[in-house]
């Protein structure tokens, strides 16, 4: 049976294998690996030359399996271990909608105002610019077209990189009439950097730490790359041209792309994001937006195909016989995965230090074998 994989949402940018489990802060996790789910992961990693991978599964609000595979980095052959930071690219996008929306809670943003209302020196070589709607930055449908370059080889780091970013964008032009039509845009979230400082009146990366990362006990995840602990931190690699992973001189990171592409985290604390959105903002007696707003972020807001749609931020589908929810990220030397199941109480995350655009398929296999589905 051919699966459901959003190829819109993976975005795609021999080594010996060993196995980690650490403890996640605040969540039992069970250490020892399910025998099945350990050799098809091992399998998949030779198979396709990853240099490095960590998972974490959330069954019933714990962490049930957490593992890592591999090695940080393949030159020092420092291993992997869950506790490892990786960038989760696109996966960012989530964070962002979040933060949004806890903002539109607060009464500070209107999602159907126009985006000038808050950037009102945002000027696009396309008059229909001053239609674009908060809400359509949030679901693809702002007409606004994917960035060219992410620039990771000219990155800046200061305090002004969002509002520059948005001042730079003048000969920008849209692919089409604001709300009419789907196409998936890092730009479209990068200007929400500069809205999200503008009405809260922090930085979009203080904003995000200390209203979302915070109360969910992401103590180790930033999107400032520069607090991110450097033992913690995961080498990306990319693929050769002879076939093998190779260090990359490059590591994904620009302040302007943040909201996009930069929250660098482990994979026990993105369960804690998983437990959360299944909950719909709980996560052990904090709550960071309120159930009604989840009927905004995992309700259809925009079709992508005719088996896909997108909230605000979250594809949506059926897997198998259930309603998924999913994201997943992409970028130079990275890839990454979520998937939740809210009726299994089900959560996989995956992340890899290395390109692969077929990460989904691993994680959409070890989803199948926590419900019980014979692989083939």
């Amino acid at each position: 049976m051919k699966r459901i994989i959003c190829l819109c949402v993976l975005i795609a940018m021999g080594c010996s294998i060993s196995y980690v489990g650490v403890a996640a802060q605040g969540l039992s996790v069970d250490s020892s690996p399910d025998k099945r789910l350990n050799d098809h992961i091992k399998s998949f990693m030779v198979d396709r030359k990853i240099s490095g991978l960590a998972l974490a599964i959330v069954k019933n609000d714990r962490v049930c399996f957490a593992h890592a595979y591999g090695f940080k980095n393949l030159d020092t052959k420092e291993p992997m271990t869950t506790e490892s930071i990786f960038s989760m690219a696109s996966i960012s996008k989530t964070f962002t909608a979040t933060a949004v929306m806890q903002l539109v809670e607060k009464g500070k943003i209107s999602l159907d105002d126009p985006l000038i209302k808050y950037l009102p020196y945002l000027t696009i070589n396309d008059p229909r610019y001053k239609e674009i709607t908060i809400k359509q930055m949030l679901t693809h449908t702002s007409g606004l077209t994917d960035t060219d370059s992410p620039k990771w080889y000219k990155p800046q780091y200061d305090d002004g990189a969002a509002e520059r970013y948005v001042r730079s964008l003048t000969n920008e032009k849209l692919f089409g009439k604001p709300g009419e039509k789907y196409l998936y845009s890092n730009l479209a979230f990068d200007i929400l950097a500069d809205v999200i400082a503008k009405v809260s009146g922090s930085t979009f990366e203080d904003y995000i730490k200390e209203s979302i990362l915070n109360p969910l006990d992401m103590k180790e995840s930033d999107f400032l790359l520069k607090r991110i602990k450097p033992e913690l931190r995961t080498t990306p690699h990319f693929r050769s041209f002879t076939g093998e992973n190779e260090v990359s001189p490059l590591y994904p990171y620009n302040r302007y792309h943040a909201p996009s592409a930069c929250l660098n985290a482990n994979v026990l604390e993105m369960s804690h994001w998983a437990i959360a959105n299944m909950n719909r903002g709980a996560f052990q007696g904090k709550r960071i937006l309120s159930e009604s707003s989840y009927k905004l972020l995992f309700e259809p807001q925009a079709k992508v195909n005719d088996k896909i749609s997108v909230g605000l931020s979250w594809f949506l589908f059926r897997y198998r016989d259930y309603q998924a929810t999913s994201h997943s990220g992409g970028t130079l030397g990275f890839n990454s995965y979520i998937i939740m199941i809210p009726e299994k109480s089900l959560a996989v995350v995956v992340a890899s230090n290395c390109e692969t655009n077929l990460l989904g398929d691993l994680t959409l296999d070890i989803t199948d074998i926590m419900l019980g589905i014979e692989q083939k």
